[in-house]
């Protein structure tokens, strides 16, 4: 499953004001389970920890909070491994 996300661009300066960068990352997760695993469940698991989900369905006022969030918080971009 790939998922884009929004990270912090890795050579942003966070002491500069609007000094960060957003970029877009993709989440790939591939699972092997002896239990149930839900797409939307691994989609919850990725939101938390990016900037911003990438969804088409923002409106305006979604899309300035997302644009001013990218520009002033940091996560960068992260791995997992899940078994």
């Amino acid at each position: 499953m790939a998922i884009p996300c929004i990270t912090t661009y890795p050579v942003s300066d966070p002491e500069k004001t609007g000094g960060l960068f957003g970029q877009l990352s993709t989440v790939l997760i591939e699972t092997e389970s002896q239990k149930d695993v839900y797409p939307e469940d691994l989609l919850d698991l990725v939101d938390r920890h990016a900037l911003s989900p990438i969804y088409s369905f923002l409106t305006k006022e979604d899309q300035e909070f997302v644009i001013n969030k990218i520009h002033t918080r940091t996560k960068p971009a992260w791995s997992c491994s899940m078994r």
